[in-house]
């Protein structure tokens, strides 16, 4: 019974223990590492994109195909949708994908990736986080630029990549 009394007590007290050797820490980033705060105290926008609304308006002319048609069975109209979604992502890869990266980024010069990188990183201070409900399609995200950065820098770079935080 005292051993467990003894552990519950050490358990309870961990995490007010301090096991510095100086109270001198300094974090490994100092703030002079940091990239400047662009967006300052506006609040974060959303950006509608050209390219994803472009996107958009053709997405029926690849499905419209198989509304028109009459089926014998609901597996042939399956396969006729699966077929138009993979013509229609191979035309219009979505934002943030590898096949985007591949088909807007891969001619790149490495010197070019990295301005492109660094007109991406000003617009990740922008975009919100989340798109407005309705604008699902249509939105830019946080999520999206990330991605473009990832492939930017692991395949047109070719450096590791990094971890961006918003401000």
């Amino acid at each position: 019974m005292k051993k467990i009394t003894m552990a519950a007590v050490i358990v309870a007290l961990l995490p007010n223990l301090s096991f510095a050797i100086n109270d001198a820490f300094k974090p490994r980033a100092s703030t002079s590492d940091m990239r400047p705060d662009t967006r300052g105290d506006k609040p974060r926008e959303h950006v509608i994109d050209a390219y994803r609304q472009d996107r958009l308006k053709h997405k029926d002319a690849f499905y419209s195909g198989c509304k028109k048609k009459e089926f014998s069975n609901a597996y042939l109209e399956m396969d006729c949708y699966k077929d138009a979604g993979k013509k229609y992502r191979a035309e219009y890869p979505d934002r943030g994908t590898h096949e985007y990266g591949e088909k807007f980024y891969s001619v790149l010069s490495p010197e070019e990736g990295r301005i492109k990188r660094d007109e991406l990183l000003k617009l990740l201070d922008l975009v919100s986080y989340y798109p407005k409900l309705g604008n699902e399609e249509t939105e830019l995200t946080v999520k999206h630029i990330r991605q473009e950065m990832h492939y930017l820098e692991r395949y047109v770079m070719k450096i590791n990549p990094r971890y961006y935080e918003t401000r």
